[in-house]
């Protein structure tokens, strides 16, 4: 049985996907017998397929699956992992940019001891990786862990959906498939669901920097509002079922819209009437000291939405 699977989920993005695997070519080259790379291409153009093709039957080391349809980004990813044999499983995504030296790292770790999920520190980029936006401040959270469960909470709290970011996230494959298997819906969460729950046991938390993450160009870029004005909350509170107190969860969702990472007056104002209910009856008293900060931020918004434009007016 392999060690690590690395599986790339990818969709009309042939010029930076091929630069990924040509990294990768070199990166696993001392790890051939306990590595492999998986690559499922979700119905990509013409153009962007052939491309992969064409790179495949070049250079082999890894296995390219030909989806006969879009199967979706979440669905893709649960595609993928429905064929990995191996220990662990990483989702790379096609367009974030890995640091030499990261699978050897990886495979020190995996091979020392061994845990449910790693979580790989990371900065983010917008349009020039020499030029940082941010990096996760990891709190002090790193090594080997025995429960990993306050150090993701910590780092939700300080960060945001950090751990939602697939490149950043290893997993053990039994039970992340083990977990999958028991979702009745598939959504653009869930990755965050994976490392909450894999997180209720041992974790390592890599202090390096091995992945910087391009912050622009997402693929569900139309879907944000909804994901984290009222996705990520609800995925929080199927924590509940999953080991993590209430209170643990309260201060989460709390911190989510206190912080204006979720906009909590859209979620009132927009999110489905089910969704609704059912956060405002989780949040309950607490939800008052929310609306101040979120119709700050949303009057900001507006007021530099407009100076925006008086100034295009002028030009």
């Amino acid at each position: 049985m392999k060690k690590l699977s690395i599986c790339i989920p990818t969709y009309n993005r042939s010029s930076l996907l091929l630069s990924q695997l040509k990294f990768l070519n070199k990166e696993i080259q001392p790890f051939n017998d306990i590595v492999d790379v998986i690559v499922a291409d979700n119905l990509s153009d013409i153009d962007h397929r052939n491309k992969l093709i064409n790179y495949h039957k070049q250079n082999c080391f890894f296995d390219l699956k030909l989806n006969e349809k879009n199967l979706g980004s979440i669905g893709n990813i649960y595609f993928l992992m429905s064929l990995v044999k191996s220990e662990y499983v990483w989702f790379v995504s096609d367009d974030d940019i890995l640091l030499e030296g990261v699978i050897a790292r990886l495979v020190q770790i995996i091979s020392t001891k061994p845990v449910n999920h790693i979580f790989l520190n990371h900065s983010a980029f917008i349009h020039d990786p020499n030029i940082i936006d941010h990096t996760v401040d990891l709190l002090g959270h790193n090594g080997y862990n025995d429960d990993g469960k306050q150090s993701l909470i910590d780092l939700f709290v300080s960060n945001g959906t950090v751990s939602m970011f697939m490149t950043a996230c290893v997993y053990s494959t039994s039970l992340l498939k083990s977990f999958c298997a028991s979702r009745p819906i598939q959504t653009l969460m869930d990755p965050l669901l994976f490392s909450f729950k894999l997180a209720d046991g041992p974790i390592f938390i890599e202090k390096d920097i091995f992945v910087l993450e391009r912050c622009i160009g997402f693929s569900w870029i139309n879907e944000s509002l909804a994901i984290f004005s009222w996705q990520v909350q609800e995925g929080l509170i199927e924590l509940l079922n999953n080991g993590y107190s209430r209170k643990d969860v309260l201060t989460m969702v709390n911190s989510s819209y206190i912080s204006n990472r979720g906009n909590y007056l859209r979620m009132i104002l927009q999110a489905p009437l089910k969704v609704k209910k059912n956060l405002i009856s989780f949040l309950g008293w607490s939800q008052f000291i929310l609306i101040l900060p979120s119709l700050f931020f949303n009057l900001k918004r507006v007021f530099i939405n407009v100076i925006d434009i008086l100034k295009l007016r002028k030009k």
